[in-house]
């Protein structure tokens, strides 16, 4: 719900924040606007857990371009699975996605 009440404002991204009246913003989301704001200027003070189980594990590329060939891009995410840790794909819960 929060989520698509941020979207109806045109927030999408947590950088559209910073640019947000902040009275719309409370009136959109009530009292996550301020945690929201204080994120959108890089504010965090919850504290790291550095030695926490994994999660996930993955891996990721940037391409200087869009790809739009489908054969070229079932090739790349192939090999870039290759390359997630073993244990990790076994353990795997979620296929991939990709952005």
């Amino acid at each position: 719900m929060t989520a698509r009440r941020l979207r109806s404002m045109g927030l999408a991204r947590l950088v559209d924040v910073r640019t947000a009246e902040s009275a719309a913003l409370a009136e959109a989301v009530g009292s996550h606007a301020e945690w929201l704001i204080r994120l959108s200027r890089g504010i965090d003070d919850r504290g790291v857990e550095p030695d926490r189980p994994r999660k996930s594990a993955g891996t990721e590329r940037t391409f200087a371009a869009d790809r739009l060939d489908l054969a070229g891009i079932r090739t790349d995410v192939a090999e870039m699975a290759g390359k997630v840790p073993r244990g990790s794909r076994a353990r795997a819960c979620s296929p991939a996605r990709s952005r």
